[in-house]
């Protein structure tokens, strides 16, 4: 639905409490810090290089503090219903990989990738116009899956047996 980054040099009004239904919502800082207030009562306190994952469905805003200083990344992506299709994947494959996000550590150190991960996202290359929403699918994939690893603790490492991540590592 939305990837988006922010630069602010100086502190924002607080970000008010919402959720987004169906819609996973991952968050990189880059760098500054930033915390999270969710409806349950947990703070989430990020630092340069953290992910945060909210679930559809999830409360969540700054409470009462501001939107600090730091670059902030974020992705919304309305995860498929029963029988739809994930960026173009089989069945199988769709499951799998929702499956994985809906299971991501709320907070978790991300790899050094996803700031790239997000810059393609934002800033296409120039290629032919039929190939877009295929660049644009294999990238998000790849971000997509560049934080599971990262939530599972295996960042960095080329330890994905998934079929889809070995393709991807062939592009």
């Amino acid at each position: 639905l939305l990837v988006v980054r922010y630069h602010y040099k100086s502190a924002h009004p607080p970000l008010l409490a919402h959720a987004h239904q169906h819609v996973l919502e991952l968050c990189y800082l880059e760098r500054g810090r930033q915390v999270y207030a969710f409806a349950d009562g947990a703070l989430h306190c990020l630092r340069g290089g953290g992910v945060l994952v909210t679930q559809p469905g999830e409360v969540h805003g700054t409470g009462h503090l501001p939107e600090f200083p730091g670059r902030l990344y974020w992705l919304q992506l309305e995860l498929p219903r029963a029988r739809e299709s994930l960026l173009g994947l089989g069945a199988a494959e769709t499951a799998v990989v929702v499956s994985a996000l809906r299971t991501l550590p709320r907070q978790f150190r991300g790899s050094p990738d996803l700031r790239r991960n997000f810059e393609e996202l934002l800033f296409p290359i120039e290629m032919p116009p039929h190939l877009h929403a295929v660049v644009f699918r294999t990238r998000m994939l790849r971000l997509l899956l560049n934080c599971v690893e990262a939530g599972a603790g295996r960042a960095g490492q080329s330890s994905l047996l998934h079929p889809i991540a070995r393709a991807l590592e062939r592009l």
